[in-house]
C-alpha cells in the first residue's frame, strides 16, 4: 500500500509542455522527418502546435495543425529537383548556391509573417515552452516566435549544414560520408 501511495504521488511530477513548431519550408521530406518527432512528443504527453504547408500524414493526438501556405507550395508541386537545383546554381555566390537558396528561403519567410493565422498567433498571450524551427538559410527572422513566447529553439536540419556553420559550431566535418549543402551538384562517384 505504501508503495502505491509513492508512485501515486510521483505522478504529478511529469512536466508535458506546449510546443510550437514554424516550419514553412515546403518539403515533403522535411515534414516526414518533423512528423515522426512530433508523434513520439504528443504520445509523451506534451502539447505540439505545428504551422506548416503540410498537415500529419495520420492522426496525431495532442498535436493541432495549422495550414501555413506559401508562395513556394505551387512552385515545388511542380518541380523535379534537377529544376530545382538549375534555380539554386544560377544564382550563385563564388561558386556555391547560397543566393538562389536565400531568395527561395526570403520569400517562404515573407509569407509567415503576412499570414492571418501567424498574425493572430503573435498578438495572442498563448505560452510556449519550446519552439522549432528549420532555421538554415534567411530564416533568421523566425527565431521572432522565440523571443515573442520566452522560449528556447530547437533546430531542425532537414538536410545537411554548411561546412562554415559545422566548423563554427564544433561539429565533426565528415566529407567523405556527409557532403556539404554547397556540394550537392557533384555525383557519388569518388576518385578514392
Amino acid at each position: 500500500m505504501r508503495v502505491l501511495l509513492i508512485l501515486i504521488s510521483l505522478c504529478g511530477l511529469a512536466h508535458c509542455a506546449r510546443i510550437l513548431a514554424v516550419l514553412p519550408f515546403p518539403s515533403k521530406s522535411h515534414s516526414i522527418l518533423q512528423y515522426a518527432i512530433f508523434r513520439l512528443l504528443a504520445q509523451r504527453g506534451h502539447e505540439v502546435v505545428v504551422y506548416s504547408p503540410y498537415p500529419p500524414p495520420y492522426s496525431i493526438a495532442n498535436l493541432t495543425y495549422i495550414d501555413l501556405p506559401t508562395v513556394l507550395n505551387d512552385i515545388y508541386s511542380t518541380w523535379s529537383f534537377e529544376q530545382f537545383n538549375e534555380k539554386v546554381l544560377e544564382q550563385n555566390f563564388y561558386g556555391f548556391p547560397i543566393k538562389g537558396i536565400w531568395d527561395v528561403i526570403a520569400l517562404a519567410c515573407e509569407d509567415v509573417f503576412e499570414n492571418k493565422n501567424v498574425a493572430d498567433l503573435l498578438e495572442s498571450d498563448k505560452h510556449f515552452d519550446l519552439v522549432f524551427l528549420e532555421v538554415s538559410l534567411g530564416q533568421a527572422s523566425l527565431t521572432a516566435f522565440s523571443h515573442k513566447f520566452q522560449a528556447p529553439i530547437i533546430n531542425f536540419q532537414g538536410f545537411s549544414t554548411w561546412g562554415l556553420t559545422d566548423w563554427i559550431v564544433g561539429n565533426s566535418l565528415s566529407i567523405s560520408h556527409i557532403p556539404d549543402i554547397a556540394s550537392f551538384p557533384f555525383t557519388h562517384n569518388m576518385s578514392f
